[in-house]
C-alpha cells in the first residue's frame, strides 16, 4: 500500500488529503483528492514516483462523497477508463453533485437558521465558501460494494467495512492478514470527524440523526483486528482502541457540557455554540452549530433534553 498526499486548501482544517494506491492487479486507487490543478499534479507525481501513470489505473474506490475525497474521480476515469466502486448510499451524492448538493445546501441553511444562526452571518459565511469554485464534479459509479464484500487486489484481500455517520455511505477497507485498515474520515488522528448535516433522500420531513450510528461504528472499529489505521487526513494511527475511546469520551463530554449550559434555561443550538466558543471546532458558526445539533441529538436519545419550536426557532431545554 502506498500513501500519496494531495494538497487541500480549506479555510480551516487539514492541509492535505491522503489517497492510497494498492498495487494490483487491478491497480487500485482509494480516493482521489480534490478537483484542483495542485492536487492533480501531486497525484501524478505520486504515481510516477512508484512507476505508474494515471492511464495505468484500473479501479477507483471512493470512501465517501466529500469533494476532497472524490473531486478528481471523473477526470481520472476519463484518463484511464478505471471502474469506480462505492457504497450504495454514496451514489446519489457522487452522481448528482450539483443538484443534490444544492438541495442539501438549502436544507443546511434552513436548519441552521432555525437553530438561531443570524441570516446575515450565514450569507457572509456562504460567500466565503463559494470562493475558488467547486472541488468536485459528478462521477458515475460502475459497481456498488457493501459491508463484508472482499476485494482481491494483488496478493491482498481487502474487506469492505461500513462506517455510517460522518457521511452517507462512508466505507473503509480492512486487510485482516496485514492487520491494517483504511478508515478514511471515520477516525482522524488530530481531530474528531462527527456527523454532518444531510437532507433525507426518501422524502421524510425529519432530518437523519446519525450521531448514534457514528458512535456505534467507532466502537465497532475498536473491536477489529488491526494494528494500524490509515486515515483520510494525517498520519497513521497505531493504538486504534485508545483513540476511539478518547473520541467517544470527547463526544459524550461535549454533550454533557451542553446539558450543563441548559441548566439556567432553554437555548438555541447557536446560542449554545456561542457559549462554547472558541473551544468547539470547527470555529465557524454554521458548522459549529451543526456539531452542537448532533450532540443535542445524542442528549435527546439519552432522554436528557427536549426540543420545541417558537417563533421559527428551535430551542432545547433540560428534561
Amino acid at each position: 500500500m502506498i500513501r500519496i498526499e494531495t494538497p487541500l486548501a480549506p479555510l480551516r482544517g487539514p492541509k492535505t488529503v491522503n489517497v492510497y494506491l494498492l498495487p494490483g492487479p487491478p491497480l487500485t486507487l482509494v480516493d482521489t483528492g480534490p478537483r484542483t490543478d495542485r492536487a492533480w499534479e501531486a497525484l501524478q507525481a505520486g504515481l510516477a514516483g512508484h512507476g505508474y501513470q494515471v492511464a495505468d489505473l484500473e479501479r477507483i474506490v471512493l470512501t465517501h462523497a466529500h469533494a476532497d475525497h472524490y473531486g478528481l474521480a471523473a477526470r481520472l476515469v476519463a484518463a484511464s477508463d478505471a471502474e469506480v466502486l462505492a457504497h450504495a448510499d454514496a451514489i446519489p451524492w457522487l452522481s448528482d453533485a450539483a443538484g443534490l448538493g444544492a438541495r442539501n445546501w438549502r436544507h443546511f441553511k434552513e436548519t441552521v437558521v432555525r437553530a438561531g444562526v443570524p441570516a446575515d452571518l450565514l450569507e457572509r459565511w456562504l460567500a466565503v465558501q463559494r470562493r475558488g469554485g467547486p472541488l468536485a464534479e459528478p462521477v458515475q459509479v460502475t459497481r456498488i460494494i457493501g459491508p463484508g464484500e472482499c476485494l482481491v487486489i494483488g496478493e491482498a484481500t481487502w474487506e469492505v467495512v461500513h462506517f455510517p455517520g460522518h457521511a452517507p455511505g462512508l466505507i473503509g477497507l480492512l486487510n485482516r492478514a496485514a492487520g491494517e485498515i483504511l478508515v478514511s474520515d471515520h477516525l482522524l488522528p488530530d481531530m474528531p470527524a462527527p456527523p454532518g448535516l444531510y437532507v433525507s433522500l426518501d422524502g421524510a420531513a425529519e432530518r437523519p440523526r446519525t450521531m448514534g450510528d457514528y458512535l456505534a461504528a467507532l466502537r465497532k472499529l475498536a473491536t477489529l483486528p488491526v494494528r494500524t489505521a490509515w486515515p483520510g487526513h494525517g498520519e497513521a494511527v497505531g493504538d486504534v482502541p485508545a483513540l476511539v475511546e478518547r473520541r467517544v469520551a470527547g463526544h459524550q463530554q461535549l454533550a454533557d457540557e451542553l446539558a450543563g449550559l441548559l441548566a439556567d434555561g432553554e437555548k438555541t443550538p447557536y446560542g449554545l455554540w456561542r457559549a462554547l466558543f472558541p473551544r468547539l471546532l470547527p470555529l465557524d458558526p454554521p458548522n459549529g452549530t451543526v456539531q452542537v445539533i448532533s450532540h443535542l441529538d445524542l442528549l435527546e436519545a439519552q432522554g436528557r433534553v427536549a426540543a420545541r419550536e417558537r417563533d421559527g426557532l428551535i430551542y432545547y431545554r433540560r428534561e
